[in-house]
């Protein structure tokens, strides 16, 4: 079985470019996309996530949340925090929320694949 990659960004063409950049790299994977935090759980509770790349800024629910009630539910899952906005802080709670990887928005074309390749099992 292949590994499953979800992606969740509200921003659709933010998330059509990831879409297309992990189709293009992974092809062997499963990609997923959503829109909002509370539609990844609701994948999460019926699909197996090997990696999720999770927005940090989300309407509703933000990506912090997200990050740790998939964590509570699915330990195994590897998740990548997006942020447009890289510090300190940020990095901080993303790790405090469970994620096993941070990418900032402003290098995630040099920084994300790698990051996935590390992730998948």
């Amino acid at each position: 079985m292949s590994a499953t990659i979800m992606i969740v960004e509200d921003h659709e063409a933010v998330r059509g470019h990831l879409v297309d950049l992990l189709r293009m790299n992974f092809p062997a994977c499963r990609i997923l996309d959503v829109d909002s935090a509370e539609e990844a759980l609701s994948v999460a509770d019926s699909d197996r996530l090997d990696v999720v790349i999770m927005d940090i800024r989300l309407p509703r629910m933000n990506g912090l949340e997200a990050t740790r009630c998939i964590k509570t539910r699915y330990p195994q899952a590897r998740i990548v925090v997006l942020s447009l906005y890289d510090d300190l802080a940020q990095r901080a709670r993303a790790s405090g929320a469970g994620a096993s990887a941070f990418v900032s928005k402003q290098t995630m074309h040099a920084d994300l694949l790698p990051v996935v390749k590390e992730l998948l099992p």
